[in-house]
């Protein structure tokens, strides 16, 4: 995931200057590919000797690379698969502990998976559904198609009292989507519903 980590380097950029920033240009570009080899920790040791950036320095700043990276990651308030593992790598790659990237994703992170369709599992709804013809799903279908899988719908998103959001778009950030994430609760689309059958899977994210 270069891209990401390129626009982290670009904040910093922006933000920084005097030896800071000629240290993250090289910074930038040794971690582009989430990889630092063993010449180019060479690299940054001596172009932070050269700068007098001293080892404080060039842990606030891998430090603060992070941070900027998690902002930039979060810009759609969800951290997917990609984004995670990126985030991990480039923190074990800086020698910069983790927590200070889990401490701001907590409730955040999308966790693709499955989920069984168990009688008596409670699922709320958001969005406007459409059909394949392009006409509108009325809210009271998709309950309908709740009770034939045995599931109890319910207007709310809890921790408690909600085990699936489905939503015409998973991706969307409205109220119940984003306290979802918020809370773990899972989110599934409106086609992933439609097809499930009783007791049988449905794809999370």
């Amino acid at each position: 995931m270069p891209e990401p980590v390129r626009l982290a380097g670009r904040r910093h950029r922006r933000r920084e200057y005097g030896g800071v920033l000629v240290y993250m240009d090289l910074l930038d570009s040794a971690i582009s590919d989430l990889v630092i080899t063993g010449a180019e920790r060479v690299g940054l040791s001596e172009l932070a000797a050269e700068l007098g950036l001293s080892p404080k320095d060039v842990t606030d700043t891998h430090r603060r690379y992070v941070d900027e990276l998690v902002t930039a990651s979060l810009q759609d308030d969800v951290i997917d698969a990609n984004e995670l593992a990126t985030l991990e790598t480039v923190a074990r790659e800086l020698g910069v502990d983790f927590r200070v990237v889990t401490n701001r994703i907590d409730g955040r992170v999308a966790v693709e998976g499955s989920l069984l369709l168990e009688p008596g599992m409670r699922v709320c709804f958001t969005g406007s559904a459409m059909h394949p013809d392009g006409t509108q799903m009325r809210r009271n279908e998709l309950e309908s198609i709740a009770n034939g899988l045995g599931l109890l719908t319910v207007k709310n998103v809890s921790k408690k009292g909600c085990d699936l959001l489905v939503a015409a778009d998973p991706m969307s950030q409205s109220g119940k989507t984003r306290q979802a994430r918020k809370l773990g609760v899972p989110v599934a689309s409106v086609e992933a519903f439609v097809s499930a059958e009783a007791g049988g899977p449905i794809a999370t994210s």
